[in-house]
């Protein structure tokens, strides 16, 4: 039999190939880019039809098995056209050329189980195909193409799951490429998603390609036409996730080392993935095994354990092969450098030895050097010395030439001495040894004169200085400045004052400045007293005047004292600032009490009031692209009541920077307006699901509060972007009707404004380098000032308050983290040879941990998602509100540019008029034409300008009023439901403390507490009781009265003693045949047993019920308070209780353990 084998070098070919060789089939195997003459291999492109045509007809082959393919469904989805042209164009062009054989043979076209969806397993010939993904639609067009061309009867689509089997590298088989899973890099700390979800077949090629070669041999022998579709599979069903486990076990057993800790599960079908694949796929057999084949399989274990035990031998075979060469390139390089060492030391022992020689030549030149020089030197020294004999010799004969003229001179000497001893006084004796005395310059003792003022050396710049009434803001000190008031000072304080200018505002020592007329400040607040910073006392006595700023908002003391206020204050002033005395203060609302309440839910009616209702919907964020392009796509979903709208409901679908073009379009057609703003854009991390849901949300709303914005909800671009279907193609035709929008992108070129000022400034340019930077604005209105010191304030508090919250939710996680290693951590424990009761305890405490858990982990998530959320919107709402103050300046550049051209065009008109008074022709009227239309222009920006400011204040006004509603809303919300997990997670302690309780035989609820403020203390356990009851036995039992006030007492039946919350429980009559009998605090309690154990009559699911072994406390029949029952140290005795109400009435209430 003759077979022609496409894709030869692939899994299944290579499969195929090496059965047929082995039954010594004329075999002809074809491959393209790994084609390999010595391996049999014979090249041919399958996509050219005559090279094709060729082969068919030298070889005349009996059969084709056509295994050549794109089987990555990654692969085609990215590249659809170039997976045609091999998954569907070569089977159709093969099957018509075998059909035009003279003897046609049986086309064998392999196929796959990805032409079904997955969702009604299992699945048979019959079934309809419904591929999820590109790679199965190709099959399935494949399919359809031999079936339309090949002849009837020598044809079959043979469908396969997922095969595995022995590869040149793992990468070639979906189930091979799970070994690199399971053995990560070393030092690889990050996990790793695996399918767990969609069950596979996997299945061996070696079964496949048997079942191939015994179709066609049936066929051959039985010449029975073939079925169009067969299915082959094998039997045992998993995930990749369980595939992953079992591969890591036998390869653990043969000696591989694995991991599967960073294995990452996901159970649920991953919405972002690139390529859809279908969840279950089971094939029906009964086709081909009627037809003649069995469907016999190797099981998965067994065929990989020889393999996997094959392939580390393998491995050790090359890493020992590996070492060898290494140690033997190790053995040769250590001879090298043996040799090369050796020749070193030999090459430095020559040098040594010539070092040696030149150095003993050159010792013995030197000391032949030496003595000559020393021989030299000798001969110079007897000259010196011959020479200095004679010069002695000569000052010997000229000294004894003048000893007779010394004699004379020396007698002469003595008579003058004589005549100087008896002089009168002596100038070496001091006149006044007080007044003598001259002080070194480092003396102890310096004189007055040396005392001269010197300036405060830097070091002591931190202390308050002499010339200032108050320290500098920048110094803290911890000691209380003295007053010229309050005492006699040592610093002349008058002499230091006339320093000064008298209006210097300077006057705060070491140059600090005074706060300058652009900051921002507060009212001047009074403050007596103390050394505290808001009460510290200015130098003549009175009240500091404190003033603020925005930088001192955070902070928990005034940034400085004025100086001003100082001197401005009078010495009685009471500390009262007049009520004309305003200062400029921050934009904010009054307190809200009924009044401001009314008033402003009046104004938010004013201000947001619609003329229509939107509701719009923003859903199915959906990934699609390539790698290259990918983009999220979302559907905005609209219902609404306006008339411009062709429907009420509709949806369109748009993606991120859809938006975006949307916002700018809005501030560019409505400037004053603020627009909500849209997310932020994120470049790293775009497509992770918490960003892409945060996104959305963000987008819902940002869209909704432009619907219901009264101007912003009559845009013609708003209504493009809610129902254009086109988007597109419309928004260009749009840019070339009105002029292209300035979108975010283009904000460095681009001013926000620059629409609005026509043919004014280009459209490329900006204002801050454009043709209008010669007008310099400068704000008249002192509100607007105020507004952007107060966005300063705003934007800070909210940028503070989102990174709380942002902690705050980490924080959370990591506990969550932590929770969940207790929670694996008990149950465990739980699980362990312990008692029954003590593992029950372990397991429901693992349970309510782990309830614990996912409450904090959803608490965590609202910290973000309705508190964070709401206060990121409005830090982004601040940037709104600044692009509308930008374009009220860009707004107020075109009206002075207008002026500017008004003003030149007056002065050519005035001038003409002064050198032609009498003129009236067409020149004159041109010019006055030109005023008229300059003046129009000139009224047309002013009143734009005008429109704008007011708009911007009307903004403010709604947006502020928004701010509140919206913070009270998300705080609201928030604060419900942290409540609300609060609660179950009380109510799951107390559920966990009646099991303990029932479990282990202790009461573990708190008692309730008496009217004196005592806590009943715990129920003694049933040991205890025994004890006690014994000890009790050995007295004589005391009776008294029982009181009327007093409780229930358990009756013999052994009913436990039950109270409600803020009642006292209602008195039962005994049964026939009960005794009540009141009892002393010596007594047993009533309806104990022999033994002395209560019977419990409590539910035992029951809130605060007392548990099996707890004893009811009974009441003292002389004060009114429980008896101390036998055995028990926890109930409180002999204490007075009021007469008023009864004792033990506050119910049993449970705390947590």
């Amino acid at each position: 039999m003759k077979v022609l084998i496409t894709g030869a070098s692939g899994l299944l070919g290579r499969a195929v190939h090496h059965l047929c060789t082995e039954k010594s089939y004329d075999t002809k195997a074809l491959a393209f880019t790994r084609s390999d003459p010595s391996k049999g291999l014979v090249k041919l492109d399958l996509t050219d039809p005559a090279a094709v045509e060729s082969c068919l007809k030298d070889f005349q082959p009996d059969v084709i098995v056509h295994t050549a393919a794109e089987r990555r469904p990654d692969v085609v989805e990215n590249d659809p056209a170039a997976s045609h042209a091999i998954n569907v164009e070569a089977p159709a062009s093969i099957a018509t050329l075998a059909a035009q054989l003279d003897k046609p043979p049986i086309l064998i076209n392999i196929s796959t189980d990805y032409v079904f969806d997955g969702s009604k397993p299992p699945y048979t010939v019959d079934d309809a195909p419904n591929p999820l993904n590109a790679y199965g639609v190709s099959k399935l067009q494949g399919e359809r193409a031999v079936a339309e061309h090949a002849k009837p009867g020598h044809f079959t689509n043979l469908r396969v799951p997922v095969l595995y089997g022995r590869t040149i590298t793992n990468d070639e088989s979906a189930v091979n490429v799970l070994l690199n899973a399971i053995q990560p890099p070393a030092g690889s700390s990050s996990p790793k998603k695996c399918d767990a979800y969609a069950v596979r077949y996997p299945t061996n090629v070696a079964d496949v390609a048997a079942a191939i070669l015994r179709l066609a041999e049936v066929h051959a022998e039985s010449a029975k036409e073939l079925p169009p579709i067969t299915h082959f599979s094998a039997k045992e069903a998993m995930t990749k996730y369980d595939m992953c486990m079992v591969l890591s076990r036998i390869a653990n057993s043969v000696g591989f080392e694995t991991r599967t800790d960073l294995l990452d599960p996901e159970y649920e079908v991953d919405p972002m993935a690139a390529t859809a694949r279908p969840r279950h796929c089971k094939l029906d057999t009964t086709v081909l095994e009627e037809y003649g084949v069995p469907v016999t399989y190797t099981s998965f274990e067994d065929w990989w354990r020889p393999y996997l035990a094959e392939t580390f031998k393998a491995k050790q075979e090359e890493e020992a092969r590996i070492a060898a060469e290494a140690e033997e390139k190790r053995r040769k390089e250590e001879e090298e450098r043996k040799k090369r060492e050796a020749e070193e030391a030999a090459e430095r022992e020559r040098q040594a030895e010539e070092e040696r020689r030149i150095a003993a030549e050159k010792a013995e030149a030197d000391a032949k050097a030496r003595a000559e020089a020393e021989q030299k030197a000798q001969q110079e020294r007897d000259a010196q010395e011959a020479e200095r004999k004679r010069q002695e010799e000569a000052q010997a004969s000229q000294a004894t030439e003048g000893d007779a003229s010394n004699d004379s001179q020396a007698s002469k000497a003595t008579d003058t001495e004589a005549n100087d001893a008896t002089a009168p006084g002596s100038s070496t004796e001091p006149a006044d040894g007080q007044n003598s005395i001259d002080h070194e310059p480092g003396s102890p003792h310096p004189s007055f004169n040396s005392l001269k003022a010197r300036p405060t050396p830097p070091a002591t710049s931190g202390l308050p200085s002499p010339t200032s009434t108050h320290p500098p803001s920048s110094i803290k000190s911890g000691h209380p400045r003295k007053s010229s008031v309050s005492g006699v000072s040592h610093l002349d304080t008058a002499a230091a004052a006339s320093r000064h200018a008298p209006q210097d505002s300077d006057e705060d020592g070491y140059g600090q400045p005074s706060p300058r007329t652009n900051q921002a400040t507060f009212q001047d607040t009074i403050v007596n007293g103390s050394p505290t910073p808001a009460g510290r006392t200015s130098a003549d006595g009175n009240a500091a005047r404190m003033s603020g700023s925005i930088g001192s908002l955070g902070s928990s003391a005034p940034s400085r004292i004025s100086a001003d206020a100082d001197r401005a204050q009078p010495a009685n002033s009471s500390g009262a600032l007049p009520a004309s005395a305003t200062q400029p203060r921050l934009y904010h609302r009054p307190s809200f009490d009924q009044l401001q309440d009314a008033r402003d839910r009046e104004a938010y009616e004013r201000l947001h009031r619609r003329n229509w209702t939107f509701t719009i919907k923003v859903g199915d964020p959906q990934r699609i692209g390539d790698p290259m392009t990918a983009h999220i796509v979302y559907t905005v979903r609209t219902h609404t009541d306006c008339p411009n709208f062709g429907s009420p409901h509709f949806s369109a679908l748009r993606r991120y920077r859809d938006f975006r073009w949307l916002h700018a379009a809005l501030v560019q057609n409505n400037p004053g307006i603020i627009v909500p703003p849209v997310p932020e854009k994120v470049s790293i991390g775009r497509f992770n699901a918490e960003l892409v849901e945060a996104r959305r949300i963000g987008l819902e709303t940002c869209i909704n509060k432009i619907a219901n914005h009264p101007l912003l909800q009559q845009d013609d671009d708003f209504r493009l972007f809610l129902e254009s279907e086109n988007f597109a193609a419309d928004v260009k035709h749009r840019d070339m009707v009105k002029g292209p929008i300035v979108t975010p992108e283009q904000k460095t070129y681009k001013s926000w404004g620059s629409a609005l000022l026509g043919s004014v400034v280009p459209s490329t340019s900006s204002l801050s380098s454009g043709a209008l930077s010669a007008y310099s604005f400068e704000e008249t209105d002192e509100w607007f000032n105020e507004q952007k010191m107060y966005l300063d304030s705003l934007e800070n508090a909210l940028k503070g308050m989102v990174k709380a919250v942002s902690a705050l939710s980490t924080q959370r996680k990591h506990m969550v983290q932590s929770m969940h290693d207790l929670t694996n951590v008990l149950t465990t424990l739980s699980g362990s040879s312990l008692s029954r009761s003590l593992s029950t305890c372990f397991a429901g405490l693992a349970e309510v941990k782990r309830r614990a858990m996912e409450l904090e982990d959803a608490q965590a998530e609202a910290d973000v998602r309705q508190l964070g959320t709401t206060m990121y919107e409005y830090e982004r709402v601040v940037g709104s509100v600044r692009k509308a103050f930008k374009v009220r300046t860009e707004v107020w550049a075109k009206s002075a540019r207008q002026a500017d051209e008004l003003r030149k065009t007056r002065v050519r008109f005035d001038k003409y008029k002064a050198t032609n008074p009498s003129a009236g022709g067409a020149q004159f009227q041109s010019l006055l034409a030109e005023v008229t239309e300059a003046e129009t222009r000139a009224l047309e920006a002013q009143r734009l300008f005008d429109t704008v400011s007011a708009r911007c204040k009307d903004e403010m006004e709604r947006l502020d009023l928004e701010r509140v509603l919206d913070f009270k809303r998300a705080v609201a919300a928030w604060l419900k439901d942290m409540i609300a997990r609060q609660e179950e997670v009380v109510a799951e302690w107390i559920a966990y403390t009646n099991l303990l309780g029932r479990q282990t035989g202790v009461q573990v609820l708190a008692a309730p507490e008496t009217q004196g403020g005592e806590q009943q203390q715990q129920q003694p356990t049933v040991q205890q009781q025994d004890q006690q009851q014994e000890q009790h036995s050995q007295t004589a039992p005391q009776q008294v009265s029982a009181r009327a006030e007093s409780q229930e007492v358990a009756a013999a039946s052994g009913t436990a003693l039950e109270t409600s919350a803020g009642a006292p429980p209602p008195t039962e009559a005994p049964a026939a045949g009960d005794a009540v009998t009141p009892t002393t605090a010596s007594e047993p309690a009533s309806g104990s047993n022999a033994s002395g154990r209560q019977p419990a009559t409590a539910p035992e699911d029951a809130p605060g019920a007392v548990s099996e072994a707890s004893a009811p406390a009974e009441l003292n029949a002389t004060d009114g308070e429980p008896k101390s029952v036998p055995g028990s140290a926890n109930v409180q005795a002999d204490a007075p209780a009021d007469e008023s109400s009864p004792a033990a009435e506050a119910p049993i209430q449970p705390t947590e353990a």
